[in-house]
């Protein structure tokens, strides 16, 4: 469970990433005069790569979710029998965090 939340973390450091560097544009002087062109014709580069990115991440994260969840069906366990087995445990879940 440790590598899904490390790549939650990684995906969320990365939008966040994304968002300071809007902000920081937002805040440039060229940016108030309204040459917008300027800046993105500037860093339209930087602005792909971190979108390729970020897309790469969030592939790499979900396929491996995916091979995990996968892996469990040798075990006995069917798709639907996880899934099932997740929507016991969010129950449970609520159950246990619900105030009295």
């Amino acid at each position: 469970m440790l590598p899904l939340f490390v790549c939650r973390i990684q995906d969320i450091c990365i939008i966040f990433a994304i968002i300071v560097l809007f902000l920081t544009f937002f805040n440039t002087y060229i940016f108030q005069a309204g040459l917008v062109m300027i800046l993105v014709n500037k860093f339209k580069m930087t602005i792909i790569i971190t979108f390729i990115y970020l897309g790469l991440c969030i592939g790499l994260h979900v396929h491996g979710l995916v091979s995990f969840l996968r892996s469990l069906s040798p075990c006995g366990f069917s798709a639907e029998d996880t899934r099932e087995f997740i929507k016991l445990r969010f129950r449970i879940r609520k159950q246990w965090m619900a105030p009295n």
